[in-house]
């Protein structure tokens, strides 16, 4: 890896961990690990207001952390976004005056 892409993986993984400081972002994340959702669906599973996910999923992707891609209902034929978690895995290391973390990114999906 050259300077300029160790640079930029760095200045991503800083966004990505400002991203993950609050304990709903780590559910919305984790969440959508498991399979795409919808932000109708993030609401139902997480048992959280559909309003307030909306801003914090607009958050996530801006970050970096999610990834939206636009579906077409089979039935309805209306498009809708599914959110896949773009973070496999975050590693936080407290033992050093500085901390140290690693943001572990999931391979991009191919449509």
């Amino acid at each position: 890896m050259t300077e300029q892409e160790d640079a930029t993986v760095a200045v991503k993984e800083e966004i990505v961990l400002d991203s993950l400081v609050d304990v709903v972002a780590i559910r919305i994340v984790a969440a959508a690990a498991s399979r795409p959702l919808t932000v109708r669906d993030l609401s139902i599973e997480l048992k959280l207001p559909i309003a307030s996910l909306y801003r914090k999923v607009h958050d996530l992707q801006a970050a970096g952390a999610l990834v939206a891609r636009r579906v077409r209902d089979s039935t309805t034929g209306k498009a809708t976004c599914v959110y896949s978690a773009a973070v496999s895995s975050l590693h936080l290391e407290f033992g050093t005056p500085t901390p140290r973390y690693r943001v572990g990114f999931a391979p991009a999906e191919t449509p």
